[in-house]
């Protein structure tokens, strides 16, 4: 099986070399790896020259945004299917192995992905455990993004057939091709962790563009017959003051949890809101002392 990893890229430099080491370095070897540059202004570019590798091809464009790179990227990439990686991330060397074994099993999977550890810096944040099979991955689609975009793997020729990445989408570009995809693609995330997000304030995943996905979510039919995760969905995405109206209507003990959140003032209630305090304080009470050094021995490599 042919693999395309796309790698967008835009002023990098700092974590440049960690993502394509990462790529370079995986057991999987039938694969190009397609890099687009848009538009770096830093050293981008130089770090990409000095690795000398027949498997990467780089193209260098106007600066245009994530979602339009990935596009332009699409049109280059000649694989089955297109594996993601971010150019802050780094990615296990099985991670292409072990999803083109399920891929080549499960043919009617198109897109697939993986849980995730986030890190910041050196140490480890938080696991990340997305739902696995497609009924479940789609039923949580409708309030948070359960495919992780920087360990995906899709088919091309399908993620093409319907149009590709919305280019009017600045941030959550994935949330919104998997919304858009729901009904007309299969789903499935591996249980193994296959990578590791980087999580830093200016990383697009840490300010999401809300009003978008609020949108997105709020447009869908189940939602409009659902007040109960419309309440929910405006805590998530909305402002304080539309999560406190909705959240009462029709609630369950989630909602009126969320609901006692909308009375902190507003600096605490937008941080409450991104710093997935549940996820990192399960993972403090799992352990994560082997999954910080494998992230050393990576960062070292």
């Amino acid at each position: 099986m042919k693999i395309s990893v796309l790698m967008p890229v835009h002023n990098s430099e700092k974590y440049l070399a960690f993502a394509i080491k990462s790529v370079l370095n995986q057991s999987y070897e039938n694969f190009e790896f397609v890099i687009v540059d848009d538009g770096s202004t830093d050293n981008t570019s130089k770090i990409i020259s000095s690795f000398s590798d027949e498997r990467i091809k780089y193209y260098k464009k106007n600066h245009s945004g994530l979602a339009s790179s990935l596009n332009y990227g699409l049109s280059k990439c000649t694989g089955d299917y297109i594996a993601r990686i971010d150019s802050d991330d780094i990615n296990l060397p099985d991670w292409l192995l072990k999803s083109v074994k399920y891929l080549s099993a499960n043919p009617g999977t198109d897109i697939l992905s993986s849980a995730v550890i986030y890190f910041r810096n050196d140490k480890v944040m938080f696991f990340w455990n997305p739902p696995v099979s497609d009924s479940e991955i789609k039923k949580n689609m409708y309030l948070h993004n359960p495919v992780n975009h920087t360990t995906a793997l899709f088919n091309r020729e399908k993620i093409l057939r319907y149009g590709g990445y919305d280019e009017t989408y600045k941030v959550n570009e994935d949330y919104e091709l998997w919304f858009r995809l729901k009904d007309k693609c299969s789903f499935y995330n591996l249980p193994d962790y296959l990578g590791f997000k980087r999580f830093h304030e200016s990383s697009l995943s840490y300010n999401p563009d809300s009003h978008q996905t609020l949108e997105m979510l709020l447009s869908d039919n189940f939602v409009k017959t659902n007040p109960t995760l419309k309440g929910k969905i405006y805590f998530f995405y909305g402002s304080k003051s539309q999560a406190r109206k909705n959240l009462l209507n029709k609630p369950d003990l989630k909602n009126i949890f969320l609901w006692f959140n909308t009375l902190l003032p507003d600096p605490l209630f937008k941080k409450l809101k991104s710093s997935r305090l549940k996820l990192i304080l399960k993972s403090k009470l799992k352990g994560s002392s082997k999954h910080n050094l494998e992230l050393k021995n990576l960062l070292n490599s």
